[in-house]
């Protein structure tokens, strides 16, 4: 299963020609969870490399924390009939320091012919369980100052 997992991510990486690795964690290095609703893949940017999130066995994206991170999710829509055929991509980002262990709801989606993204931390205190971050700010593109 795997196997078929990793062959279709890289696929779809394939297909949207996006040049994205797998990131390494260090020993010890401290990590968040992001539960992400909608579409994949979801890609992160860290010190101006591109990597893909990959999700761990409670089905969260795990990403690192303690430093800024650019989260770009990706969107791609085909559709087609006897006469023609179409196909659409987006890319949405946003920029936020994950804290050490805390866990994110995040959600693609298209609106009109743009892409969005929300990103919300899960916090049991809450009223409603989740809370608006104060770290959120526009993303650049990867590698860009």
């Amino acid at each position: 299963m795997f196997k078929r997992l990793n062959l279709m991510i890289l696929m779809v990486l394939f297909s949207l020609n996006i040049d994205a690795k797998e990131y390494s964690y260090e020993p010890g290095e401290k990590r968040a969870n992001i539960y992400a609703i909608g579409n994949e893949p979801i890609f992160f940017c860290k010190k101006g490399e591109l990597y893909f999130a990959r999700k761990n066995k409670k089905g969260y994206l795990t990403v690192p924390s303690g430093s800024r991170i650019d989260l770009h999710g990706r969107i791609f829509a085909m559709s087609s009939n006897a006469y023609a055929s179409t196909s659409f991509s987006s890319t949405a980002k946003l920029s936020f320091i994950p804290d050490d262990w805390q866990d994110y709801m995040m959600s693609t989606d298209m609106v009109g012919n743009q892409c969005i993204i929300d990103l919300v931390k899960i916090d049991k205190s809450a009223p409603v369980g989740l809370a608006v971050l104060d770290t959120i700010k526009e993303a650049r593109g990867c590698g860009e100052k």
